[in-house]
């Protein structure tokens, strides 16, 4: 495998951002593809992969979808029915949910590296939007991954590494990095 530069890498993690606000746009199957392709290659415990995905593109069931998404964020959900597709992240295995995050970060790193915009959502109606989904009774939604060309570009301040890395045990000063 050819080396990756690791400061690309760490510069796209950087410039991602949630986007919940969305230009038309019609997301290709490549880019589908690509952002499925990076999901099902996510780490899981004992390569479970206890995820499946619904990708949504009819504009009629993302507008039914955006009305079920109660943000508690100060922004409408009238604006997620602008986004190009709508991915249902599902749990398969009732005891693992820890992977599900990997498989997200993943679709939304590879999301954002194709000039595309995306926003994981936690809040909404589960029981309506799995049955809008048909999602079946043994499997668990758990969240959305909203998808779309971004129409904001919002600023995103991050805590600095010596309040969140600590050396050795709880409270110890972070090591001296060069970042």
């Amino acid at each position: 495998m050819k080396k990756l530069d690791a400061e690309a890498l760490l510069k796209l993690i950087r410039s991602r951002r949630s986007i919940r606000k969305f230009k038309p746009y019609k997301v290709s199957k490549r880019e589908l593809g690509m952002i499925l392709e990076a999901a099902r290659w996510a780490p899981s415990g004992l390569n479970v992969q206890p995820w499946q995905f619904i990708v949504v593109q009819d504009k009629e069931k993302i507008a039914q979808l955006a009305r079920h998404i109660m943000l508690k964020l100060p922004y409408s959900s009238s604006e997620l029915k602008n986004a190009a597709c709508v991915i249902a992240v599902i749990k398969t295995i009732p005891t693992r949910s820890y992977e599900i995050g990997a498989a997200i970060q993943n679709m939304l790193l590879v999301t954002h590296s194709l000039g595309l915009a995306s926003c994981w959502v936690g809040s909404f109606n589960k029981k309506a939007v799995s049955k809008l989904l048909k999602i079946p009774p043994l499997k668990e939604l758990l969240y959305l991954v909203i998808i779309g060309k971004p129409a904001e570009k919002p600023k995103k301040n991050r805590k600095p590494l010596s309040k969140i890395a600590f050396s050795e045990e709880y409270g110890n000063k972070a090591l001296k990095l060069n970042l």
